[in-house]
């Protein structure tokens, strides 16, 4: 097995999405970072209202992802 270190791994900085972004979007992201999970926030700074995780997205499997938004699948209270 190839050694790893955490800096291979480490993802710098928060990613996050807004309220409406589509939930096709948020697994494209998701996708090319190599990310479980995004903060749902209306900016960058501001409060997190949510999570989409890798979890919420299966949830919907087989839902037209174009039409769902960060927000109606995210997990609250986080």
């Amino acid at each position: 097995m190839a050694k790893r270190f955490v800096r291979d791994i480490y993802h710098k900085g928060v990613i996050f999405c807004k309220p409406d972004t589509p939930l096709e979007e948020v697994v494209r992201v998701m996708a090319d970072t190599d990310i479980h999970a995004i903060i749902v926030a209306e900016g960058e700074g501001t409060q997190p209202l949510g999570v989409v995780s890798h979890t919420d997205v299966i949830a919907h499997y087989g839902e037209d992802l174009s039409r769902l938004r960060a927000s109606e699948v995210m997990t609250q209270g986080v």
